[in-house]
């Protein structure tokens, strides 16, 4: 995982930040969406102080795919 990069959805709690914590964990990069925009943030607050706050580590960005076919 050292390298590589991900987008993972649903990242701000559950399942999804568990995926992101792994990831990052493992040397990889990482940009976490989530429809909820302040949980997000707060989130990846966390995250970068954990695992360094380089904007090439770990970003967030508003996404919602509940709607998309």
């Amino acid at each position: 995982m050292e390298g590589l990069s991900y987008l993972i959805t649903g990242a701000a709690n559950g399942i999804g930040l568990e995926y992101t914590k792994m990831a990052l964990r493992a040397g990889g990069r990482v940009v976490m969406t989530d429809i909820n925009r302040d949980l997000g943030e707060a989130r990846l607050s966390e995250l970068q102080e954990k695992y360094g706050s380089q904007k090439s580590k770990v970003m967030f960005a508003v996404l919602n795919v509940t709607g998309v076919r």
